[in-house]
């Protein structure tokens, strides 16, 4: 019986230790990688978004169908007395929330020396301006939880401190969804300029986003 016991007992550590490296692994995997078992559902942007102080001109949707992380796009032009402003939404999902890869994706703009600019507003978060030929941009991304982001480890930090909630961690542990929600509103506005005006256009920019923000903040997809 001694002898028994003196065998089954490193068998028994070993079986554990075997769990606990697979659970961590499991448990690494999920939290820090992009799910590919990210459940990924359909969204419908609205066909108008009300903008203080701007009249809808035209909304269309914008083709997506060669892309496997953009579920949806859609571009609204306002205009204001002599000015207009081009707004696209983007619904990104598995992404690392990297707002260049996008922009060299899909804009191909290229960003005129000395005009890149990262901002960023209380309640809100970080924001980038930059001009590219003859117009201004301002590009973020609205988060499913926390605030706008730019760079991918703003992204992730975001993900970290919002996501790794004991809610979330206890529907995770239960299956009833996702621990991490790697999906972003990535949004890109822009309006005419020339380099004597930049700043002012920054500033129009600037406040539309503001207002922008606060109406998309409840429309975000539920995960």
């Amino acid at each position: 019986m001694l002898k028994e016991k003196i065998w089954s007992q490193p068998i028994r550590i070993g079986f554990l230790a075997v769990t606990f490296c697979a659970v961590l692994l499991g448990t690494i995997k999920v939290v820090f990688i992009p799910g590919s078992t990210q459940p990924v559902g359909e969204f419908n942007f609205p066909d108008s978004v009300n903008l203080e102080g701007w009249q809808l001109e035209s909304s269309s949707a914008i083709a997506t169908v060669e892309d496997s992380n953009r579920i949806a796009a859609r571009d609204y032009q306002y205009s204001r007395n002599d000015r207009s402003v081009d707004i696209q939404m983007h619904y990104i999902v598995q992404t690392e929330g990297d707002i260049r890869g996008f922009i060299k994706q899909y804009l191909k703009t290229q960003t005129l020396a000395g005009t890149l600019a990262v901002r960023e507003r209380e309640n809100i978060g970080t924001y980038q301006l930059w001009a590219s030929g003859d117009r201004a941009y301002l590009s973020a991304c609205i988060n499913p939880r926390g605030e706008t982001t730019v760079t991918g480890d703003q992204f992730r930090q975001n993900r970290n401190s919002h996501d790794l909630t004991p809610p979330r961690i206890l529907l995770w542990l239960i299956g009833q969804q996702e621990l991490r929600d790697f999906t972003c509103l990535w949004t890109v506005l822009s309006a005419t300029t020339d380099p004597d005006s930049l700043e002012q256009t920054y500033s129009t920019l600037e406040n539309v986003w503001f207002s922008w923000y606060q109406q998309w903040r409840p429309l975000f997809p539920s995960s």
